[in-house]
C-alpha cells in the first residue's frame, strides 16, 4: 500500500512540475527557440548544381540579338536578360551561404544562452514580471514570423527542379522569375535569422544581469 502511495505521490509531483514547466515563460521561450534554432540549421537545401550556371553560359549568343518583353513591360535584349539571370544566379549563391553561416552563429549564441539559463536556475532565481512579459512577446513574435517561412519550405526545391532541362532562350522570362522567387525565399529566411538571433542575444543578457 505504502509503495502504491508513493508512486502516486511521485506521479503527483511530476506532473505538477510539468504543469509549472508549461506556465513558465522562460522555459515555453526555450522550447520554441531550440526548435527554430534546428529549422534554420537546415536552411541549406540549395545544392551546388542548382545555382551551376553552365547550361546559362552555353546559351548560343546567336539569339542575343532578338529583343523581346520582359515582365516589367521594357524592351530587353536576350543578351540583357542572361545577364540579369547570371547576376541572380550570384545573389542567390552569396544569400545562401551567408544563411548557412548564419544559422551557425546563431546557433553558438543559442549555446551560450542555454549554458546561462542552466546557472539561473541552479541559483533558483526568478524573472521579473516585465521580463516574464518579454519572453511572452519574443515567443508570440517568433510564431508569427516562422509560419511565414515554414509556408515556403520545398518551394526552392520545386522551383529549381521546374528549371532542369529548361534553361533554353525561349524561357528566359520564366527561368528570371523562378530565380527571383528563389532570391525572395532566401532574402526572407536571411532576415528571420538575424531576427532570431538578435532575440536570443537580448534573451541572453536579460539572463546574464540576473547572474551578476
Amino acid at each position: 500500500m505504502k509503495k502504491i502511495f508513493g508512486i502516486i505521490l511521485l506521479a503527483v509531483i511530476a506532473l505538477t512540475l510539468i504543469g509549472c514547466s508549461a506556465l513558465d515563460p522562460l522555459a515555453q521561450f526555450e522550447r520554441i527557440a531550440a526548435q527554430e534554432i534546428t529549422n534554420v540549421q537546415g536552411f541549406n537545401d540549395i545544392k551546388d548544381a542548382d545555382t551551376n550556371d553552365d547550361e546559362i553560359e552555353a546559351l548560343n549568343s546567336s539569339s542575343v540579338l532578338i529583343v523581346s518583353l520582359s515582365s516589367t513591360s521594357l524592351d530587353l535584349t536576350n543578351q540583357d536578360k542572361i545577364d540579369y539571370i547570371k547576376s541572380l544566379f550570384e545573389l542567390i549563391r552569396e544569400t545562401h551561404l551567408e544563411n548557412v553561416a548564419l544559422a551557425e552563429s546563431t546557433k553558438l549564441l543559442w549555446d551560450e544562452l542555454k549554458t546561462n539559463v542552466q546557472v539561473f536556475r541552479d541559483e533558483d532565481r526568478e524573472l521579473l514580471p516585465d521580463d516574464k512579459d518579454t519572453l511572452i512577446t519574443y515567443r508570440e513574435d517568433i510564431r508569427a514570423r516562422r509560419a511565414e517561412v515554414r509556408d515556403t519550405f520545398g518551394d526552392i526545391k520545386e522551383l529549381f527542379e521546374e528549371l532542369r532541362g529548361n534553361y533554353k532562350i525561349e524561357n528566359l522570362d520564366m527561368i528570371t522569375e523562378n530565380l527571383e522567387e528563389v532570391l525572395d525565399i532566401l532574402e526572407l529566411r536571411h532576415e528571420y535569422i538575424i531576427y532570431l538571433s538578435q532575440v536570443i542575444i537580448d534573451v541572453d543578457l536579460m539572463i546574464t544581469a540576473y547572474n551578476s
